[in-house]
């Protein structure tokens, strides 16, 4: 039997395979079988069969990230002043040229929490709406993106640094809750501390170390914590907006990383949007001391 006509008789067993390779649980079967005979048609000899794995899957990531180019995609977010959680997914989102409706609900106002739990069923902002899924919390968000924008960058390339970066960035989800408490973010004001108690410093100070050993080690080829913009960088760029508002003095290493970050197109447009917001809450202007 021909490889060719041997190959198309076994698409079925191929597009399992290009599942397990490519990682996603529910592939559409129209787009994979799609990928599969344009792979049958540029080649000439099918029989090896690594490098046919290697063109199906890339051929699966570009048929998907095309789809997903054409779906809509829409971010529910708080006041951008102050809500850093928003922050994460929103400017990861623009680093990577998706583009998607933005919905912005101004927290703790009159009709806020009714207005959130329309999109989130915890009344709690971001939320990613893709068609007729709904995904809540930022960490959340980024790994579906992570999934269904399989092409783009959001990760290093490489198993070490992709692992760090994936574990840092679980890091900032999970910890750090004296910094939050203490320096929640609050773009329009500069209120330099003039001392920070023991827990929040040590909370510094383990970010900081988080940023050298990334710079040092990985990010040596870029601005970012593993050269180029990830989503590491989005998770610990609100923390950034805090360091500078509450004057938190940083080494060479850091204050160059801190500048970087702010200096990126799409933070200069969250920090604009921000500074022209009018609401205001009072637990943010005025932390616990």
């Amino acid at each position: 039997m021909d490889s060719k006509l041997g190959f198309f008789m076994g698409i079925s067993q191929c597009r399992q395979r290009v599942q397990v390779l490519v990682g996603y649980h529910q592939p559409r079967c129209k787009l994979c079988l799609l990928s599969v005979l344009l792979v049958l048609i540029e080649l000439e000899d099918t029989s090896n069969e690594v490098e046919f794995e290697q063109r199906v899957i890339f051929r699966v990531k570009y048929t998907y990230s095309i789809y997903n180019s054409m779906t809509s995609l829409t971010l529910v977010v708080g006041n951008k002043n102050y809500s850093s959680w928003s922050l994460r997914p929103w400017l990861a989102m623009k680093q990577m040229g998706l583009e998607f409706t933005e919905i912005r609900i101004p927290l703790y106002q009159a009709g806020s929490s009714a207005e959130v739990r329309r999109y989130s069923p915890t009344g709690k902002v971001p939320v990613l709406l893709h068609n007729e899924i709904t995904v809540w919390d930022s960490l959340a968000i980024l790994d579906y993106l992570i999934e269904q924008f399989p092409a783009l960058p959001w990760l290093p390339a490489a198993v070490k640094p992709r692992a760090i970066a994936r574990s840092i960035s679980a890091e900032m989800h999970s910890s750090f809750a004296d910094l939050r408490q203490h320096m929640p973010m609050n773009i329009r004001i500069h209120a330099p501390c003039s001392e920070v108690i023991p827990s929040v410093q040590a909370d510094i100070n383990r970010i900081t170390t988080i940023w050298r050993e990334c710079r040092e080690t990985f990010g040596k080829d870029g601005d970012f914590l593993f050269g180029t913009f990830t989503i590491a960088d989005a998770m610990y760029a609100p923390v950034v907006s805090r360091f500078m508002t509450y004057g938190v003095q940083l080494d060479s290493v850091c204050s160059t990383y801190a500048e970087a970050i702010l200096a990126v197109s799409a933070m200069q447009e969250w920090i604009a949007d921000a500074k022209d917001e009018t609401e205001t809450i009072e637990s943010y202007t005025n932390p616990v001391d």
